[in-house]
């Protein structure tokens, strides 16, 4: 299939190409604008271990590209993204996925002696954390980006100053366990970002997220992340199941309330609180907040204060059930 180089689109080209696991290193991606879908659902196909020099200067569009491409493990770290807007679901269910590494290499595995009736060991080396670097700066939505990445564990530096959408970002994400620092300046939903990530219990801080209004489910589920919140929740209205489940949670915001209250328009809190001790009283401004359903629901070591306005609640079923 050489030369490509007057191709614009590759959308979906190796879509569901199960078998397929070809070197498309040479190609001449310089025309490409889309790559969206372009190896969903390609089940054997590793990628590009070393230096993958594809030009992906114009492409506008990564959506879905190695979603469910279960072998997937290539190293992206030469890509030029500047260009791209959206990452949605770029690696949802791409289970292999873990080559965060700009520097070409990739986990090397040793195989051990072993007596003949039984199968060769192999031993993989540990692998040297080196963030996975990309100008993500015009990107405007990551949602599900790493949704079900079961194996990524990789430190990542993006900017995401222009991201609005980080929803399901790395929902079950299961091994992953590094620090979170974006700039949220621009995020106006973080709903389920890091549910059923099991392993988390870093930094996690969305800067200037003042702008969230959905929280919900945020961190449900992450039953081993036990770290402040650095969350600006001055936007928020709903935060529903946001720390439901986080059974090992037993802090508070990492930040200072700013002035007015974190919570000012805060409508929905159910199940906020986790199913441990809180660390201190309790004291958000909840004066428009209507829903506290669920909101201490199994909270079984849970004796704080609660200080609250309720004038504007509704809604209180199964507050404080079961704590």
């Amino acid at each position: 299939l050489r030369p490509v180089s007057r191709v614009t689109d590759l959308h979906g080209t190796f879509s569901a190409a199960s078998a397929f696991n070809g070197n498309l290193s040479l190609w001449d991606t310089s025309s490409c604008t889309q790559l969206a879908w372009a190896f969903f659902n390609a089940d054997a196909f590793v990628g590009e271990p070393g230096h993958w020099p594809w030009d992906t200067s114009l492409v506008q569009s990564m959506e879905s590209m190695f979603s469910s491409a279960d072998a997937f493990d290539g190293n992206l770290g030469a890509w030029d993204v500047a260009s791209v807007r959206s990452v949605e679901s770029t690696f949802d269910n791409a289970y292999a996925f873990n080559q965060a590494r700009g520097d070409g290499t990739r986990p090397r595995r040793t195989a051990l002696a072993s007596p003949p009736a039984r199968p060769c060991l192999l031993i993989p080396r540990p692998l040297v954390a080196q963030p996975l670097t990309l100008d993500t700066g015009s990107v405007t939505t990551m949602n599900s980006l790493f949704r079900s990445a079961t194996s990524l564990n990789q430190p990542l530096s993006f900017d995401t100053s222009s991201v609005f959408d980080v929803d399901e970002m790395f929902y079950n994400a299961q091994r992953f366990n590094q620090p979170i620092l974006l700039d949220a300046i621009s995020v106006n939903t973080s709903a389920a970002m890091l549910r059923d990530a099991v392993a988390l219990d870093q930094q996690l801080a969305l800067e200037k997220s003042s702008h969230v209004v959905d929280m919900s489910n945020m961190l449900k589920n992450a039953n081993s992340f036990n770290k402040p919140l650095g969350l600006d929740t001055a936007g928020v209205t709903d935060m529903s199941f946001m720390l439901d489940q986080a059974s090992s949670f037993n802090q508070v915001r990492r930040r200072r309330p700013p002035p007015a209250a974190a919570t000012r328009r805060v409508r929905s809190t159910a199940c906020l609180m986790p199913p441990t001790l809180l660390a201190q009283a309790v004291n958000f401004d909840t004066a428009s907040v209507t829903d506290m359903g669920s909101m201490f629901q199994e909270a079984e070591s849970f004796n704080r204060p609660l200080n609250f306005d309720a004038s504007r609640v509704t809604a209180m079923s199964f507050m404080i059930d079961d704590a």
